[in-house]
């Protein structure tokens, strides 16, 4: 998920907890996600709603338990 927290944007995986922090904007999170081995899907967040979650590069090879 990218959560936004004191004026600054934070990438946060949906399975780990994972945080990469200090963007500036929401596009520069999603900008950054990809190249660096982030996943997007849709599935459960760590809030335990549906919707667009988005996976770090140590989780992306996990299945879903």
């Amino acid at each position: 998920m990218i959560d936004r927290e004191y004026r600054k944007f934070i990438l946060i995986c949906d399975m780990c907890g994972e945080e990469v922090n200090g963007f500036k904007t929401f596009e520069d999170a999603l900008e950054y996600g990809r190249p660096n081995g982030w996943e997007s899907d849709i599935g459960e967040r760590l809030d335990l709603t549906t919707g667009y979650i988005d996976i770090c590069p140590r989780c992306g090879g996990r299945s879903n338990e």
